[in-house]
């Protein structure tokens, strides 16, 4: 059950539909809201990976950022979060 609801392949509505037709699992608003939740949890923890690889390729190999998600097919849909998040995760520069 856990491969369902962790799987960055399976769409949200087909888990679902998994999880009801496979699992005998009523999906009540509370269940649906759960199930979400794992589904976010699962993507947020690929995110997190991504960003590491990312800035890890930067500094260790001197790409740039946009080198950087070429190498690792970081499909065009997902390159402006990468982005918005690499730029939270970079040190403020002092201003003397």
């Amino acid at each position: 059950m856990l491969d369902v609801l962790l799987s960055e392949q399976v769409k949200p509505e087909k888990k679902k539909d998994i999880l009801q037709s496979e699992f005998n699992i009523a999906m009540t608003k509370t269940m649906e809201r759960e199930a979400m939740e794992m589904c976010n949890l699962s993507q947020g923890i690929v995110d997190r990976v991504t960003i590491r690889y990312i800035m890890n390729m930067m500094e260790g190999l001197n790409l740039s950022e946009k080198e950087c998600m070429r190498v690792l097919k970081v499909p065009k849909e997902q390159q402006a979060l990468y982005h918005m998040m690499l730029q939270e995760k970079k040190p403020a520069v002092s201003q003397v």
